[in-house]
């Protein structure tokens, strides 16, 4: 009995550790997600995005991305909202987060990076 509760803390502390793991395991797999709305790789992507459709904009000048909103939100697609001030005025822009990254493999799902896209649904000049 007594050798029992001189190992009792490593046992727990063993039991902790596994459980931490697991939970990691469990957390990353399930709950990995695409990027928020205000992500700055998704406004990095939007920008470009903007810029190869210059007549959406009427060839005006990118000053700054606010207000974003998101919409809806599902495993494949994130719909999102900002404001975009421009140069020339304002501008409400609808746009969606795509997954691109396809049934996945449980390893992939764990390591693998999240593929995604951006498609403008929408450009609407509000000011």
């Amino acid at each position: 009995m007594t050798e029992f509760r001189n190992k009792a803390p490593w046992y727990g502390l063993l039991i902790f550790i596994v459980l931490v793991v697991v939970s990691a395991i469990v957390h990353t797999y399930y709950f990995r997600d695409l990027p928020k709305c205000r992500d700055e790789n998704i406004q990095i992507l939007l920008n470009n995005k903007l810029r190869n459709n210059e007549q959406l904009l009427n060839n005006s000048q990118t000053l700054a991305f606010g207000q974003f909103q998101e919409k809806s939100h599902n495993a494949v697609q994130r719909d999102c909202s900002a404001e975009l001030l421009t140069n020339a005025g304002t501008y409400l822009i609808l746009y969606r987060v795509i997954n691109d990254s396809g049934e996945q493999s449980f390893f992939q799902r764990l390591f693998a990076p999240v593929d995604f896209s951006i498609s403008l649904e929408s450009v609407k000049a509000i000011k």
